[in-house]
């Protein structure tokens, strides 16, 4: 059969299904994790976020196979992750190990690691250099294709809970 059919990613993020015939990446995938969305709280009355993700952004540690066929790793979400929230900290090894040489406490450390949590530091300091800010939608899409496994794996849906739970 001759079809036609586009997304806005083009071939890439596209699998071979046979011989003959391409999977392409979802067109308007913020839409289709919207539909989803509507459909898991029409039919169990409970409200999810979603993500449509693809391959994850990874580096088969035994192969060296880079998994880097998609434009993106999260191909479309729901609302909660278009808040450009980001996934930055500090460097906890860093900061518990200068102060364990300078001989504080284990109770000092925890206090001094608390505190660090709570201020914001820029990208330039030392105590956050090395923590590469990452959108938290591609970290989520990267875990779920990584946990999902391979096509043969028949994993089609991957649940996260507590991820927007404020702490």
């Amino acid at each position: 059969p001759s079809l036609t059919a586009w997304t806005e990613w083009g071939l890439l993020g596209c699998n071979m299904s046979s011989e003959n015939l391409l999977n392409l990446a979802p067109r308007d995938g913020d839409a289709f994790a919207l539909s989803i969305q509507r459909i898991i709280y029409d039919e169990l009355g409970k409200k999810v976020e979603v993500i449509i993700y693809g391959d994850g952004a990874y580096k088969d540690p035994v192969t060296g196979i880079y998994e880097l066929a998609d434009p993106q790793p999260c191909l479309g979400s729901t609302a909660a992750f278009k808040e450009g929230r980001m996934r930055e900290g500090i460097k906890y090894k860093l900061v518990a190990d200068s102060a364990h040489a300078e001989g504080k406490t284990i109770a000092e450390i925890e206090a001094l690691l608390s505190e660090h949590k709570q201020k914001k530091f820029g990208q330039d300091e030392m105590v956050s250099e090395g923590t590469t800010p990452r959108k938290l939608e591609d970290l989520i899409a990267s875990l779920a294709d990584l946990v999902s496994g391979s096509a043969d794996a028949g994993t089609p849906l991957i649940l996260v809970k507590g991820l927007f739970v404020e702490r």
